[in-house]
Order: structure tokens, then C-alpha cells, then sequence
């Protein structure tokens, strides 16, 4: 996740894990099944951002990391 200035230039940048294998406590949110669409919301005051410029910001979000599982057959 990226937070953009209103010049399209990147200010902030941080990870945010929106799927894991099993769900545990509010750190694991757990799988995102197909067909399915996952919504997230992210905190603006603990990213440090002042209140009175978060109109002039903008997130950009980029998927760096997708791993499939497939069972085996007869298990």
C-alpha cells in the first residue's frame, strides 16, 4: 500500500496482509476465497498523517505476493 501527495508522489508506503492461510485474532484475517472481494480499512493516526491534509491524499495498492494451494487428491 502506498499513500500518493496530489502530485501522484509516493509519501508513505507500508505492507498490509488482507488474506493468510487461517484466521487468528485481528492480525490474520484469514483466507480470501474465490469470487470473494475483501475490503479493508486502514487507520489514518497511527500512519501519522495530519487530519486537515487527508483530502490530498491517495492510496494505491499493488498485490506482491499470491500463493495457491491445491490439495491433494485422497487426503
Amino acid at each position: 500500500m502506498a499513500a500518493l501527495n496530489q502530485d501522484s508522489l509516493p509519501i508513505r508506503e507500508w505492507t498490509e496482509v488482507v488474506a493468510t492461510p487461517i484466521a487468528m485474532c485481528n492480525d490474520w484475517r484469514g483466507p480470501l476465497y474465490p469470487g470473494t472481494t475483501r475490503y479493508v480499512v486502514l487507520g489514518s493516526s497511527w500512519r501519522g498523517f495530519p487530519v486537515e491534509r487527508l483530502g490530498q491524499i491517495t492510496g494505491a495498492v499493488e498485490i506482491s505476493d499470491v500463493r495457491i494451494w491445491r490439495p491433494t487428491e485422497g487426503l
